[in-house]
């Protein structure tokens, strides 16, 4: 899965993939592997690190290389296995739904015509690749819901704004404002899953994600702060302006003015 690194704002116990996201424990994973369709040349990963892999192998050669590794650590993998578990207080874990929608966060999610796929094997958070979003549900349930929910509109992102992972991020954000689940709480969360990883020939850094991210967030806020006044303004009722007052009689006169002398 790549050799880890350390990473500011994540736990010894968290180790950094190539890739720029903070993974909270390494994954087992236990036969069979899925059969999933060759993804071809333009797959968009959401961490980065193998998106060159699968862009010259195809997600299938991403599982081959990565079964390989995990066999060779079997031992180390199956005490990872016992601390699998599922974090307290969590928000239910990703499904999919019957009729091809994912269910996250107590939200069914669909991206427009693509299809969902869940891949235990994937060694990624997520990634987008023509007609299919693809996730790995496993590693996705280690995270909060504002992350889950952030991995899912970033790849359903690419799909409405092209393989550009900044304009992406930005895509996922103005979503989550608009849709009421992405607040600054979670802005953070989603800022420390990035890990603040280093640059690579896929992503930008973490730290320029980060900042990409908060120029977008407030900018959706104030969007939203914008129509929010219009629509209270257009619910009002208009003011009714007051009439001028009407004279009922004329004038009657008391006395006759003074006459000089």
């Amino acid at each position: 899965m790549g050799k880890s690194v350390p990473a500011t704002g994540a736990s010894p116990q968290e180790p950094v993939s190539k890739d720029g996201i903070a993974a909270p424990r390494p994954v087992s994973h236990g036969p069979p592997k899925p059969r999933l369709p060759n993804l071809g040349q333009k797959a968009t990963v959401y961490g980065g690190a193998e998106a060159a892999l699968g862009a010259r192998r195809g997600l299938e050669g991403v599982h081959q290389v990565f079964w390989r590794r995990v066999c060779g650590l079997t031992a180390v993998l199956c005490l990872c296995t016992a601390l699998d578990s599922h974090p307290v207080g969590a928000s239910p874990n990703v499904s999919k739904q019957r009729d091809g929608a994912l269910l996250i966060a107590g939200r069914s999610l669909r991206c427009g015509n693509a299809r969902n796929v869940l891949d235990p094997y994937l060694p990624n958070l997520g990634l987008a690749a023509p007609g299919v979003v693809v996730f790995n549900p496993r590693l996705l349930n280690r995270w909060p819901a504002s992350v889950r929910l952030f991995v899912f509109h970033h790849e359903c992102g690419h799909h409405q704004v092209g393989a550009s992972e900044l304009e992406a991020d930005c895509w996922a954000v103005k979503e989550g404002v608009r849709q009421g689940w992405l607040d600054r709480s979670g802005l953070s969360q989603v800022c420390r899953s990035f890990g603040n990883g280093p640059a690579t020939s896929t992503h930008p850094s973490g730290a320029r994600r980060c900042a990409s991210l908060d120029r977008c967030f407030a900018s959706a806020t104030a969007a939203a702060a914008k129509q929010q006044a219009a629509a209270a303004t257009a619910e009002a009722p208009e003011a009714t302006p007051h009439a001028a007052p009407k004279l009922i009689s004329g004038p009657t006169l008391k006395r006759s003015g003074m006459q000089p002398n």
